[in-house]
């Protein structure tokens, strides 16, 4: 018997196959509410004069960040509320984070294919066997004649006239 060759459809020996299954990251997005501070100036000093550097300024301290309420909601950055030395905030807009519900990651699938085995033939062949071709002969077809008696006059082809001049 002719030994099959291997492929991978019929493995000689056991194999093993591995596949990488690629999930991503399932993710969605969070409004994240805008943040305030209060600003406290040191108390060694005079009459603050502004406006103080944020998040960190030497002559005071950002008290925050808070997130509700606050001074002027429509407002952005840092600015005074009040007249002359009144106080000083920082307001920072609401903003849209992407948050991870499920990390990203890669599956790999291993997949055993046994070794494949073909069974043994239980009898030789000693003839071929016969193959039978039975001959079908189509009918023969013949074509139908015409023929003019004499009694029917041929057609009468009559030309056109012509205009000429």
């Amino acid at each position: 018997m002719t030994p099959l060759r291997e492929t991978s459809a019929f493995p000689a020996r056991p194999i093993s196959k591995t596949t990488y299954i690629e999930h991503p990251a399932v993710t969605h997005e969070e409004t994240v509410s805008g943040s305030w501070w209060n600003w406290s100036p040191n108390k060694e000093q005079g009459p603050f004069e502004g406006p103080p550097s944020f998040p960190a300024d030497a002559r005071g301290t950002w008290q925050g960040p808070h997130t509700d309420g606050g001074p002027s909601q429509d407002q952005t950055g840092t600015f005074s509320q009040g007249v002359g030395h009144g106080s000083w905030f920082h307001r920072e807009q609401s903003s849209v984070k992407p948050v991870v519900d499920k990390e990203a990651r890669i599956e790999s699938v291993i997949t055993d294919y046994p070794k494949v085995t073909c069974p043994e033939p239980t009898e030789e062949l000693t003839q071929l066997p016969a193959v039978v071709l039975s001959v079908v002969t189509p009918p023969a077809v013949v074509p139908p004649v015409v023929t003019l008696s004499a009694a029917q006059p041929a057609p009468v082809v009559t030309a056109a006239p012509s205009f000429t001049g």
